[in-house]
């Protein structure tokens, strides 16, 4: 899913082509926020099941991690 992010992010390029911040903006709104539901979604998955990923495994905390920066990754759809 991060590469999907990275991938759509640099099909346009702001500056080249007439391709504006308003136009990358309306671009990140179009394509980021199915991507980022699915990622919560899997992250939150994660966090759900102590079993498979107990609270001290390396994915467990990299979920934990992403989870508490959420609100400004969700900021590439409003231009933060």
């Amino acid at each position: 899913l991060a590469n999907q992010l990275y991938q759509n992010e640099h099909k346009h390029k702001i500056g080249e082509d007439g391709w504006t911040v308003k136009d990358n903006l309306r671009w990140r709104q179009e394509y980021a926020p199915p991507i980022l539901r699915q990622m919560k979604e899997m992250l939150l998955k994660i966090k759900s099941q102590p079993r498979k990923y107990p609270p001290k495994s390396q994915m467990y905390k990299a979920a934990n991690y992403m989870l508490n920066e959420w609100d400004g990754i969700e900021a590439i759809t409003t231009g933060g």
